[in-house]
């Protein structure tokens, strides 16, 4: 468990990815924040989503303030000709101190990654019997956040995937922009 009980075999490290096409904004103003991840309800546990401008959010919860971190350039989870196609987003971060940054990377290559709120206190973890232990993909426990689009193989890891090995799993998995991960070009 990615949690901050590191006495009982808790990590605070984790890594979270997934093939996504993203198709639009969720359709509902003021609720654009398509939700790639979420662990609990409200602002309990560690979340990845994205925005109106195609940036890759990050926030964890820590006991004064949460931490917020986007990627610092729109439009990173886009083509240049503006249309969607399918990326591979991953996010490794060490969340035991509120010092680190996390680390973004779209298609096998680290993005630049712009804090937005600086994290303080003790981070908060996600651990079994919280209201951060449940994990929601695609959208929040009560359906706001809705990630418009597709996803595949989304995995989470207690711990952080080193870059050579994110690359390997890239290389992997990675086919058809149109058809996405694992169709075949047969």
């Amino acid at each position: 468990i990615i949690g901050n009980d590191t006495a009982n075999g808790s990590t605070q490290k984790m890594t979270l990815a997934a093939w996504i096409y993203k198709a639009g904004d969720g359709g509902v103003s003021g609720h654009e924040y398509g939700r790639i991840f979420q662990f609990g309800t409200g602002t309990a546990g560690p979340m990845l989503y994205t925005d109106a401008n195609d940036r890759v959010w990050f926030n964890a919860a820590f006991s004064s303030t949460i931490g917020a971190w986007k990627s610092t350039n729109a439009g990173v989870i886009t083509n240049p000709a503006g249309t969607p196609k399918w990326h591979h987003v991953v996010l490794t971060y060490d969340a035991s101190s509120v010092n680190n940054d996390p680390e973004i990377y779209v298609d096998g290559q680290k993005i630049a990654v712009s804090e937005q709120t600086t994290p303080v206190g003790n981070y908060s973890g996600i651990y079994v019997g919280s209201d951060s232990s449940d994990c929601y993909i695609g959208n929040t426990k009560g359906g706001t956040r809705t990630f418009e689009g597709n996803m595949a193989d989304a995995a989470v890891w207690n711990r952080i995937i080193d870059p050579d090995e994110l690359q390997a799993i890239f290389n992997a998995s990675k086919l058809s922009d149109i058809y996405g991960p694992g169709t075949s070009y047969d």
